[in-house]
């Protein structure tokens, strides 16, 4: 901390004096003026010049401005005077005396030991302030758990940390407050870079120079990002290689080198070299990265162009954002209206992304690329090996590679380890929102272009006819029955019902239409995911995903029972929901009275008819004008009530999405 002022008077000794003979200059920005500065060390004897001369003995400048080499660390380079921090002065007047240069002494060579011992520094720093939101203990109180082992990286003598080093402080500030931010033509600028307006990522030959790297290592207690990006000025001046590093969910710290416009090798091998050293892998050969043990592994960005312009000169080229102006009349139905905002909802899916402890900070929703999911999912298949003890892998391990693929915010505690089923399955669930949230936040890119209605934009990505049923109609009429009925308790409001026509669907249900035995059943799931399956409809997990979870293999989930479907809608922060009705192809049916894992129906069926307990009474079934049946009877047990089956609710499950035709979708609210 910067010392305050004193202010001498008549009494005030010769030993006060302990500048006198030095003379200062200034070159950078510190936390006073350079008017500021000077007056304090005339103060303590000290001369002042306002550039660097023969008198001159101490020039006070930053890592930045040495960095640079400008004219006065130029000057002062060739003329051997010192060139030290604004911690000089600091410490000088602390200790009322004038303290060796040697620790406050700063060369080209520091950076990267100020990074690392910053990096440090920023984790105590968070350290101490965790501590101090928790209540003290008795003093008889034990600890809970063994200290954390600490690291044994060999530590070096330190210098004294200078406070005015143009770095980013820790922040303990975990806002979920999240903007979806789209760049053209490629990333987006770090926030913490000082001049973040006035440069872009540069990009050439379509090769964009950004990179995120992230590390977790549960026995060490790390969960730590690295961000690196080649920067140019739009005016062409400079490039800067910017670094921000630091604790998930945390600002961290940053740190910048700068290049002059014309000097692109120089700063391209400061990038390359600091991606080296971050990794163990060389940048020209990332395509055939490999994860080194105790080095950062890359997480993939998805930073799709919005325009095929290969020209590079074109692309280094400042392209201010069109400004789209969206008409405010909007011709929807109103309740059309309700519906696309709740699905659409951004920070809606931004809860439910913090509740499951994805950083979002720095992964702007829909960021994380298709490939890094398909990373975490394979992750998570590893573990379950584990779990079912087909592997002897360690979980630690295991759970360190998926949080380090799939970034998350722990604060200060340590990441826990992936060790059930149940926390299998909710990573498994945040993955499946992860990839139809990439869905929503394209289409919603996609939205922006047209100067359409906002509302009309998003309704037209969806390629999807969406009619409101009047309450009044027969159909509203059944489906509030088959609500009523098949969810006894806390029977959830409905908002509205809507008809619904996929575009293509149809066509394809066509081809199984045939196969007979078909019924109205209820599918459902979060609301984060309504987006991705009304534009692209119900999807079978990919071969990456685990098993856990799929009773009956990888299929579509289907059921009679609407409080058994209604299980899987929960979304954070809201009572909103929906729920989907697909007219669906059974065709001849497996009995399952057990679990049975499959990847395709059994031989000779065409679907899985897992046995349940209870049942829609059949006496009360109804016949569709389209010849389809509806379950709508109150809840009674089945005649499978006495025997061994393992579900309580019949579940139905076809291994093609060509046999389900979605129908209707229901607005909810819960009770």
């Amino acid at each position: 901390m910067p010392p305050k002022k004193r202010v001498l008077d008549t009494n005030d000794s010769a030993q006060d004096q302990f500048f006198k003979g030095l003379c200062f200059s200034f070159s950078g920005t510190f936390t006073k003026t350079h008017t500021e500065l000077s007056s304090i060390v005339k103060q303590y004897g000290a001369d002042y010049s306002k550039t660097v001369t023969a008198k001159v003995t101490h020039l006070v400048s930053t890592i930045q401005d040495v960095q640079k080499g400008n004219s006065a660390i130029i000057k002062a380079t060739s003329a051997g005077i010192h060139i030290v921090s604004e911690l000089y002065i600091n410490k000088s007047i602390e200790s009322l005396k004038k303290l060796e240069e040697k620790a406050y002494i700063i060369t080209k060579d520091d950076e990267e030991e100020e990074e690392e011992e910053e990096e440090e520094e920023e984790e105590e720093e968070e350290k101490v302030v965790e501590k101090k939101k928790v209540a003290p203990k008795k003093k008889e109180e034990k600890p809970a758990a063994k200290p954390l082992p600490k690291r044994t990286a060999p530590k070096r003598k330190k210098k004294p940390k200078d406070p005015t080093k143009k770095t980013a402080r820790s922040e303990t500030d975990t806002s979920n407050h999240v903007t979806v931010k789209f760049i053209k033509g490629g990333a987006p600028v770090d926030k913490e870079f000082f001049d973040k307006d006035n440069c872009h990522v540069y990009s050439k030959g379509g090769e964009i120079y950004d990179v995120t790297l992230n590390q977790t290592e549960i026995s060490q207690n790390n969960n730590k990002f690295y961000i690196l990006q080649l920067l140019f000025a739009n005016n062409g001046s400079q490039f800067h290689v910017f670094t921000r590093w630091g604790r998930e969910g945390l600002k961290g710290l940053s740190n910048y080198k700068s290049f002059s416009g014309s000097n692109f090798n120089g700063a391209f091998a400061e990038f390359c070299a600091k991606f080296k050293e971050k990794t163990g892998n060389h940048w020209d050969n990332r395509a055939n990265f490999v994860k080194v043990k105790g080095k950062y592994d890359i997480v993939e960005l998805d930073y799709s162009k919005n325009d095929d312009d290969d020209d590079e000169e074109e692309e280094q080229e400042e392209k201010p954002a069109k400004v789209v102006q969206h008409k405010k009349e909007c011709n929807l139905d109103d309740r059309v209206q309700s519906l696309i905002k709740l699905i659409f909802d951004v920070k809606m899916m931004e809860k439910t992304m913090v509740e499951a402890k994805f950083d979002i900070k720095k992964m702007p929703l829909g960021k994380l690329s298709k490939n890094q999911i398909k990373k975490g999912y394979a992750v998570l298949k590893r573990i379950e090996a584990v779990l079912d003890n087909k592997s002897k892998e360690n979980l630690n391990d295991l759970s360190s590679a998926f949080y380090t693929a799939i970034p998350h915010a722990f604060g200060m505690s340590v990441p826990p380890t992936i060790r059930d089923k149940n926390t299998l399955q909710s990573k498994m669930d945040m993955l499946e929102s992860l990839a139809d949230i990439e869905i929503a936040t394209t289409l919603i890119k996609e939205s922006e272009k047209s100067e359409s209605n906002i509302l009309e934009n998003y309704y037209a990505q969806l390629k999807t006819k969406i009619t409101p049923l009047e309450k009044d109609s027969e159909e509203f009429k059944n489906i509030t029955t088959f609500m009523k009925n098949t969810h006894p308790n806390n029977t959830p409001q409905i908002v509205n019902v809507f008809e619904i026509q996929r575009e293509g669907e149809k066509e394809r249900y066509e081809k199984t239409k045939h196969l007979g035995n078909r019924k109205l059943l209820w599918h459902g799931s979060r609301l984060t995911n309504f987006v991705g399956i009304i534009s692209q409809g119900l999807r079978i997990a990919p071969p990456e995903a685990p098993v856990s979870g799929y009773r009956f293999g990888k299929g579509i989930y289907l059921a009679d029972i609407a409080q058994l479907s209604s299980v899987y809608c929960r979304t954070a922060g809201t009572s909103d929901f929906c729920m989907l009705l697909g007219e669906t192809a059974l065709g001849k049916t497996f009995d399952a009275v057990k679990d049975t894992y499959m990847e395709k129906p059994q031989a000779g069926s065409h679907s899985t008819f897992a046995l349940g307990k209870i049942e829609p009474d059949p006496q009360a079934d109804v016949i569709h004008k389209d010849g389809y049946s509806i379950p709508l009877g109150k809840i009674v047990d089945s005649k499978y009530k006495n025997q061994n089956v393992s579900c309580r609710e019949h579940q139905y499950v076809v291994y093609n999405v060509d046999q389900v035709n979605l129908r209707y979708l229901l607005q909810l609210k819960g009770n």
